[in-house]
């Protein structure tokens, strides 16, 4: 697994990156608002609809760059957790690969975090660690984005009104901020007190 490093700079970087994320959705969701109103045609191309694909495109590149630099850090602080106790279940690998895998993708990433979290909270009884509220919300709230914004996605294709789904789009990007924020916070406290393990590790 390597030596132990703190993932506190990590964090950081997480914190920003997801930030520009979370304000390029907001960012998008009010041009798209500003398309649904535009009284000309779109097919004129008006001023709002391309600062729409912008949007979009922002929207993106920061998701994106979010999925790398998160993927990162939740390998970086299951690779400490495996280095300061036995008896883990999920590599670092699996830690960020389950997130790509149907079905399981619904629960194992949180089994991988809550192992994890207990670690790094007491390496030397860390099965019987409490789960904090903050890591079942964020888990909670990143499964429901997702789950509105595919459902959205199958709406739209189906032939659904954008201008009728706006409300419940407005609910998942609501939802998505409120996901972000969670981990913000999640990736700043869990990474303070992995440092501070491993600086007991460094003195045992």
């Amino acid at each position: 697994m390597g030596e132990l490093t703190d993932p506190r700079p990590l964090a950081r970087v997480v914190t920003i990156v997801v930030a520009v994320w979370m304000a390029a959705e907001v960012l998008l969701r009010v041009a798209v608002t500003a398309v649904m109103h535009e009284s000309e045609p779109l097919g004129t191309d008006p001023l709002s609809l391309r600062m729409a694909g912008l949007a979009a495109l922002l929207q993106i590149g920061t998701y994106l760059l979010s999925v790398v630099v998160v993927g990162r850090w939740i390998w970086r602080t299951n690779a400490n957790a495996h280095r300061l106790a036995n008896g883990m279940s999920i590599t670092p690998g699996w830690a960020v690969g389950w997130f790509f895998v149907p079905v399981a993708g619904l629960f194992k990433p949180f089994e991988a975090m809550k192992e994890t979290w207990q670690v790094s909270h007491d390496p030397d009884n860390w099965p019987n660690v409490a789960i904090p509220a903050l890591l079942r919300w964020w888990w909670g709230l990143w499964i429901a984005g997702n789950i509105g914004a595919n459902l959205s996605f199958q709406l739209t294709r189906t032939g659904f009104n954008s201008q009728s789904l706006a409300p419940f789009d407005l609910a998942v990007t609501v939802v998505a901020i409120a996901s972000g924020v969670a981990l913000i916070r999640l990736a700043r406290t869990l990474s303070a007190t992995q440092a501070q393990a491993i600086a007991v590790q460094a003195f045992a």
